[in-house]
Order: structure tokens, then sequence, then C-alpha cells
């Protein structure tokens, strides 16, 4: 009888399988392999070390492949007493994404947030931003997290801040009777308050159409 076992310890996020070879059957196809561990019949095996993946958190090595619950292998309280293929589970990112309406400009970083369970609903709220102002119907967002974390974000919008070029005239628009001009910076939802200038007294102006 054999005296001694290896444990195989598969990413189990590859294109091919530590198991079987389907171009080659019946020989291993080693490249979704992170580790292969000797063991002594009856002894506990070396700890692999820790994996990783962009985009994910590992969650331990399982004895199935399935991105569920399954069963989790033990390994420092389970002896080795035949060979043993173990797959690591990956709990997905999620990522909040802070942007100006109608584009992805940013007014702030994105928010990462690792290691959720695949099933699981996570719920994020719209924070305020300087200069910035939330669009929408709710701050209140939720998602069921799925297993590719591209498709988990969340999405939030605002209107920002701009700069107006105010220009006087005399009398009416024209370029025989223009002034001069000024920038000032319109805040959202505030009353735009116009410098005087040449003769024109301090006027206010409501913010313009299509500024939110």
């Amino acid at each position: 009888a054999p005296d001694h076992f290896t444990v195989t310890f598969d990413l189990n996020y590859l294109n091919s399988d530590s198991v079987d070879n389907e171009e080659k059957p019946g020989e291993i196809d080693t490249s979704n392999v992170w580790k292969v561990v000797n063991v002594n019949k009856g002894e506990i095996a070396s700890d692999p070390g820790t994996p990783t993946r962009d985009g994910y958190t590992f969650a331990g090595w399982y004895f199935t492949r399935e991105n569920d619950s399954g069963t989790e292998y033990d390994r420092a309280n389970t002896p080795v007493n035949n060979n043993l293929v173990v797959y690591a589970k990956w709990n997905p990112d999620y990522v909040v994404h802070y942007y100006i309406e109608g584009t992805t400009t940013k007014v702030a970083p994105d928010k990462v947030v690792p290691n959720n369970a695949v099933g699981s609903v996570v719920s994020e709220t719209a924070p305020d931003f300087a200069g910035c102002k939330f669009v929408g119907d709710s701050r209140y967002e939720s998602i069921t997290i799925k297993y590719n974390y591209k498709d988990n974000e969340i999405i939030f919008y605002y209107t920002k801040d701009a700069d107006y070029t105010i220009k006087y005239y005399k009398d009416s628009v024209s370029d025989a009777n223009y002034l001069g001009e000024c920038t000032v910076t319109g805040t959202v939802d505030k009353v735009i308050t116009v410098p005087a200038g040449s003769g024109i007294g301090q006027l206010d102006y409501k913010k313009p159409v299509g500024y939110k």
C-alpha cells in the first residue's frame, strides 16, 4: 500500500482542469494547479500559501469546484490517507462609482468592497460631496452579488458646480455695445450673483436652463 500521497490545490478559475485533460485523456493538466504537496500517509499536508486573484478574495479550499458552501478542506485537522484534489473558493468584490450625471467622469474615487459571498445582498447609500448634488430618486441602492466581480456595480450620479462667463453690454447685445466680461462660479441650486461692472448694477440670476 502507498505510504505517501499528494494534495493538489486547484485555483479553480482558469480554463483547464487539474483532474482531467480533455486533450490528453488520463493525463493531468497542471496549468490550473496552485501547488502539489507531498504528504506521508496519515500526516497533515503543509500549508500551500494563499493565492490571489484580481477582483476576488480567497475564501478557502473546498472539496468541490462549485462556488457554493460545499465542504471545506480543514487542512490543519485532516490526516491524508489518499490522493486529494481541493479547489479554491473565491468571493468577489463589488465597486461603487460616483459619476457626473450622464457621464463616467468621477466626482470621487471608486469604493471597492472585497470578500462578498455570491448570492448575498449588499447595500450602499449615496454620500454627499462638496460642490456636488446627488441626482436620483433614492440614495439607497442594493444589488445581489454575482460571481463575476465585473457585474457587481452600484452607480450614483451627481451634478457639479460650474463656471459661467458673464458678458456686459450697453442697451443691446452687439460688438459695438460690449462692455466687458467676468467669470463666476455657479453653485448647485444656488443663486448666481453677478458682479457689477461698467455702470451695470449687481444682478441676481437663477441657474441657467439645463443646469441642474
